[in-house]
């Protein structure tokens, strides 16, 4: 039986308390745990990891749930993975991709550490890309969706989170053939991750046979989403939201009281679990698609969902999850690697090669290093008295091409060339 390692736990349940908040977490003394029985070193030595999320700003709050994911996983496996002692270092992602840029450099180059674990923003994964490989230190993301970062030849960079577009082609379809929502609006923030997203819908939707009707995109950290939902064609069938972190409360708000009555579909950031208790009512109804749902019900997820809520009093969500299955797929290829320093080369050979059953379903990796995993289009309802998102579709291994061949679809214009084009005539 896996035991739990209080030091970690002490820091999880301090991290829990900043991932429960709904405003962007601010930094809290962590509290002195018991002094446990020192741990034999594990004879396959040791293995240093970074951290590497945002520690303030509007997606704080899911910075923090994935290194809770993270560490929850190794209170849980004795603070190990694959056989190695895991060393943490920490460092905050920032607003700005020069911040992530030189916190990386100070991971790499002053801390030594063997992977990086994290990422949460888009142009961050983008701008850390070339300086990873060139260090050629593995680095597992785990939030963001940048679709070019696992399009060009694999080098040291894995993806355990969805690609910007990859959850809601599948969504694009089933709103199209199955919802028989024949025209669509689409409104998104207007960065690379909205960008992609709304690309990935339009997408598969119009090649379904649907038509997209209007295009809106919006500032991150909009404050004035009324204005907004207000510009909403009101002939559209179905409007397609991209919003994630804070915008996704202000958005539902806006568009519940001032947008029009029109059925609301979205990538699953939309309704995530760890904005569902302020979303409530508001989501209800909401259609999206993502490659986890705390609903599911294999043995897993129900092992996982149990554990972590029992032990944090808080939710499980999407980066939950996506933190535990950075630390899974590492704990599946380390425990292949031989005793004594660890090659980054040896790491990525083991981890092309990783394949687990994660809380989502089985996971593994296509030959660009991004996660193949199940999608589920998941309704939002009101379940034992808890907002939850419930899955009424599966679509079974969905890789970031999913039913296109790999070749043709990148041979596509790039969804940043195609913004604005998807609504013309």
């Amino acid at each position: 039986m896996n035991r739990f390692a209080p030091a970690f736990v002490a820091a999880l349940i301090v991290l829990c308390g900043t991932a429960g908040a709904t405003s962007s977490p601010k930094a809290k003394p962590s509290p002195k745990a018991q002094p446990s029985p020192k741990a034999q070193p594990s004879a396959k030595g040791s293995f240093r990891i970074g951290l590497l999320e945002p520690a303030m700003g509007p997606v704080a709050g899911e910075g923090a749930d994935t290194d809770a994911g993270f560490r929850y996983f190794l209170a849980t496996h004795g603070d190990r993975l694959g056989g190695f002692d895991v060393e943490l270092r920490t460092g905050d992602e920032g607003a700005a991709s020069d911040q992530a840029l030189a916190v990386a450099h100070q991971l790499v180059e002053q801390d030594a550490v063997d992977a990086i674990v994290g990422v949460l923003n888009s142009t961050d994964a983008y701008a850390l890309a070339p300086y990873i490989d060139e260090q050629k230190k593995v680095l597992i993301v785990t939030g963001a969706g940048a679709d070019g970062l696992t399009q060009q030849a694999p080098k040291t960079i894995f993806r355990v989170g969805h690609t910007s577009s990859q959850d809601v082609m599948p969504l694009g379809d089933y709103v199209c053939h199955r919802m028989r929502k024949r025209t669509a609006a689409l409104v998104a923030t207007d960065y690379s991750y909205g960008i992609e997203a709304t690309g990935g819908f339009a997408r598969a939707y119009t090649d379904a046979g649907c038509r997209v009707i209007q295009e809106i995109y919006s500032p991150r950290e909009n404050v004035d989403w009324a204005s907004t939902v207000t510009k909403i064609d009101k002939s559209a069938q179905v409007v397609f939201a991209a919003v994630g972190g804070l915008d996704s409360v202000n958005f539902l708000a806006a568009y519940r009281s001032a947008g029009p009555n029109v059925t609301l579909a979205g990538d699953g950031i939309l309704t995530d679990e760890r904005w569902l208790a302020v979303e409530r009512d508001r989501a209800t109804g909401v259609t999206t698609g993502l490659h986890y749902a705390a609903t599911l019900n294999n043995a897993a997820n129900k092992a996982f969902r149990f554990g972590y809520e029992s032990l944090t009093g808080h939710q499980v969500s999407q980066f939950v999850e996506n933190g535990y299955v950075a630390a899974q797929v590492l704990d599946a290829a380390l425990g292949r690697m031989p005793p004594g320093a660890v090659k980054s080369d040896a790491l990525v050979a083991a981890l092309r090669g990783a394949a687990v059953t994660a809380p989502r379903g089985p996971v593994r990796f296509d030959r660009y290093q991004q996660a193949i995993n199940n999608v589920y289009v998941r309704r939002v309802r009101q379940i034992g008295g808890r907002f939850r998102n419930e899955v009424i579709e599966t679509f079974p291994n969905v890789s970031q091409f999913w039913q296109y061949d790999a070749q043709r679809y990148l041979a596509l214009p790039t969804y940043a060339r195609m913004k604005g084009a998807w609504s013309r005539p």
